[in-house]
């Protein structure tokens, strides 16, 4: 199973990290552990204005990944963070995991986690309260 903790809470949003029970961080926040700070600053940032205005409609900073109904890529060369809008809940983004990206496409092992993370997520707090 998986649970959530919040990352933050923007004007307009609010943003969760998932997190595997046995562990003691978000999959987010271990990622990010493993950045330089400078990089990791650039992320906070690119979370907290997703908080306050929902994702860039700018490709360079966010773009949606094809072929694949509401999975987005937050984007800090090379790094991605992979979330979606919790369709039952109004103004809440889930991040499932991070990445650091090399090549043009998407990998698709890193889809495929999205999925099975986002899915997880959808089974436990998939109705509204």
């Amino acid at each position: 199973m998986i649970e959530y903790e919040i990352l933050t809470k923007g004007q307009q949003f609010e943003i969760r990290a998932l997190r595997r029970p046995q562990d003691d961080e978000s999959l987010v926040k271990q990622y990010l552990n493993s950045l330089q700070q400078r990089q990791q600053k650039k992320l906070h940032r690119a979370i907290q204005y997703m908080a306050d205005r929902g994702h860039a409609h700018n490709s360079e900073k966010c773009k949606k990944i094809s072929g694949h109904n509401n999975l987005f890529e937050l984007k800090e060369k090379p790094c991605r963070l992979v979330c979606f809008y919790d369709s039952h809940r109004r103004y809440v983004i889930v991040i499932t995991h991070g990445f650091d990206k090399k090549g043009d496409p998407t990998p698709r092992s890193e889809i495929d986690r999205a999925i099975e993370l986002r899915e997880s997520y959808l089974s436990k707090f998939g109705k509204a309260n």
